[in-house]
């Protein structure tokens, strides 16, 4: 590769020299403060949940490196390489800044999402407890409409026996005005009564005149007296017959006033049954509105109670979803620790060997090879010039790859010219080191 490794980017900016730069500070940004995680509004919420929020985006990079290397490997290599062992060697190669700026990468994506599913769940707890609160208006207005409603019945149910009580009473009424009417005609009579009695009266007058008349010549024509007898008892029958009309037009005319007073009652009475008709037309209307709210009440309290089993649906889905990134989270922290603590334990074991390699090749150093009379002179590798900014090898692999341990020290020889003997292989029987091979 022509360019240099950087040990301070994470993996995923080493293909993007661009995103470089800000890479640091993004993977930084999770581990600075908890409470910076939470997700920031974004104009599309799917973009946000693609870039943040992803704990497996460590092992995809990783599944992705490795394809791109075993591509390039013939078939039977590739077929007899394991992944998983590929995969934790690339991790274990990395540098223990850059694995912990991965593990903290990871852990605040898994501490976003968790902060939005708290949040998403806070909203809609929030969301629920306003529905309960409307909802319970509801139930308390729907119980006062049926309160209203029972009275508003009980009224109805008085108003209609009031109302059949006056059209009862105006059925009597206009039967008592027939009975009037035909009265009528007893008026008329009673005129013509009235009319018979003056007749009556003029007769008696004349009678009386005539009586008078006949007394005053009775001196003269005594034999008149049979004739003035009839004449008195003439004026009697007509004086009992006036006394009997004026009875029945002193009894005629009690009977027009109670009917004129009754007439008077039967018209205030129907005055009245009409106010009460119209009132109970208005109640009746009032009523059809009242029964119109009702109905959009209900319809509305329906619809609240269908919101609040579908977010109550929907809060139980985010819980248990949190439950369950909660126990995702639980288990990538306990599988971190333990890589965390199997790579230590490795660490320390690689210590001990190499300190012990270096402890023996101490021993065998103070016992060199004989070689031949004239040395060999071997010489000094030269270490390789360090690369600005190079990736940091393993301590076993910088042991391995210097072989100045193998050889006796190099001695200077003052024979510049001459037949020099090729030099030999050394052979090293130390078990210890032959056993790194």
């Amino acid at each position: 590769m022509d360019e240099e490794y950087d040990s301070s980017l994470p993996t995923y900016a080493a293909d993007s020299p661009a995103a470089a730069s800000n890479a640091p500070e993004e993977a930084q940004a999770p581990a600075s403060d908890e409470t910076a995680a939470a997700p920031r509004p974004a104009p599309d919420d799917t973009v946000t949940e693609k870039t943040a929020g992803d704990p497996d985006l460590p092992g995809d990079l990783f599944d992705a490196v490795i394809k791109l290397f075993n591509d390039t490997l013939p078939d039977f290599v590739k077929d007899s390489l394991s992944t998983d062992r590929q995969r934790q060697f690339i991790y274990n190669a990395l540098d223990e800044s850059l694995r912990t700026r991965l593990d903290n990468a990871v852990a605040g994506a898994d501490r976003s999402q968790i902060q939005k599913l708290r949040n998403e769940r806070d909203s809609l707890l929030g969301q629920i407890e306003e529905m309960q609160a409307d909802s319970g208006r509801a139930d308390s207005l729907a119980q006062e409409i049926k309160r209203v409603q029972l009275s508003a019945d009980r009224q109805k149910r008085a108003l209609c026996d009031r109302v059949n009580d006056l059209e009862s009473q105006v059925t009597s009424l206009q039967s008592e005005k027939e009975r009037i009417l035909t009265r009528r005609h007893a008026t008329a009579e009673i005129q013509g009564l009235k009319n018979d009695i003056a007749t009556r009266d003029e007769e008696i007058t004349s009678l009386k005149g005539q009586i008078q008349e006949l007394s005053s010549r009775e001196t003269s024509a005594p034999d008149n007296s049979g004739e003035i007898e009839r004449l008195q008892a003439e004026v009697e029958r007509q004086t009992t017959l006036r006394e009997q009309l004026e009875m029945k037009v002193k009894m005629t005319d009690a009977m027009m006033n109670e009917l004129r007073s009754q007439t008077a009652e039967a018209r205030q009475e129907l005055a009245k049954a009409q106010e009460g008709m119209a009132v109970v037309n208005e109640i009746q209307a009032q009523l059809d509105k009242f029964e119109d709210v009702k109905k959009r009440k209900d319809e509305r309290i329906a619809e609240l109670q269908d919101a609040l089993r579908a977010m109550t649906g929907e809060r139980d889905e985010i819980a248990s979803r949190l439950e369950k990134t909660t126990a995702d989270n639980e288990s990538l922290r306990r599988t971190i620790e333990n890589n965390l603590y199997n790579q230590a334990n490795s660490e320390n074991r690689l210590r001990r060997e190499i300190k012990e390699l270096k402890q023996q090749l101490e021993t065998s150093g103070n016992t060199p090879v004989e070689t031949s009379q004239q040395p060999v002179q071997q010489p000094a590798q030269q270490a390789p010039a360090p690369k600005r900014r190079s990736r940091r090898k393993p301590r076993v692999d910088e042991n391995l790859d210097n072989t100045d341990w193998l050889a006796s020290p190099s001695k200077k020889s003052d024979a510049d010219f001459g037949y020099h003997e090729p030099p030999h292989s050394p052979i090293n029987t130390n078990d210890a080191q032959l056993s790194l091979f």
